[in-house]
């Protein structure tokens, strides 16, 4: 079901939650042969069920699940809309994100184990607020994950090439981050909200 959308700094941002079986979503989207087959085609019952939620999503902001394509890097593209398109995916949500310049979303369902992982995407002199431990890793790493797909290119380092500017999080705001990674060295603000199971992330 639609979890929520709103306009955010001239960017549309939709979440889907899951709570549908897979017969549910293909009820909604009233699918032709072409689907069906596609759907088949994949493997996992959760990629099923993730691709259909959103399509699903997809039809809340007016679009046609067959606009959808990728490009070989994966960045997904729509057919016949200027918009550009970011999508992501966690446990139980869908997320996407339409604008009219690039623009990268990342959703992540909250987990401790992050902790394990912060020197993969943490550079030495980012801060993490010792108090929101837990919060703020989730935030840098879907931070980072979103600047991926902003900036769109290989061998992207998460601690060399995509930096998050110091800030403490609340329950929604924005933060700044930059990249190193292009030659234009962009700069821009990132929104993000936390809730009770995720964390979700929009740059651009």
């Amino acid at each position: 079901m639609l979890y929520k959308r709103f306009e955010v700094e001239k960017k549309t941002v939709g979440i889907w939650k899951i709570s549908e079986s897979m017969d549910d979503l293909l009820s909604l989207l009233n699918p032709g042969a072409a689907l069906v087959a596609e759907i088949q085609n994949l493997r996992s019952e959760k990629r099923k069920i993730e691709k259909l939620a959103t399509y699903c999503l997809m039809r809340e902001f007016g679009l046609d699940y067959s606009q959808l394509m990728y490009l070989p890097s994966g960045k997904p593209q729509l057919i016949g809309d200027k918009s550009h398109v970011s999508i992501s995916h966690t446990a139980g949500f869908v997320s996407i994100a339409l604008s009219g310049s690039e623009v990268g979303i990342d959703i992540q369902s909250i987990d401790t184990r992050v902790m394990n992982l912060k020197s993969r995407f943490v550079a030495n002199d980012e801060f993490i607020n010792p108090g929101l431990e837990i919060t703020h890793l989730m935030l840098h790493w879907s931070a980072k994950e979103a600047m991926f797909k902003w900036i769109d290119r290989e061998e992207v380092m998460f601690t060399t090439h995509l930096h998050v500017k110091p800030f403490s999080p609340v329950d929604k705001g924005f933060f700044e981050v930059y990249e190193t990674k292009t030659e234009w060295k962009m700069a821009t603000k990132a929104y993000y909200e936390v809730e009770d199971h995720f964390v979700l992330v929009v740059v651009g």
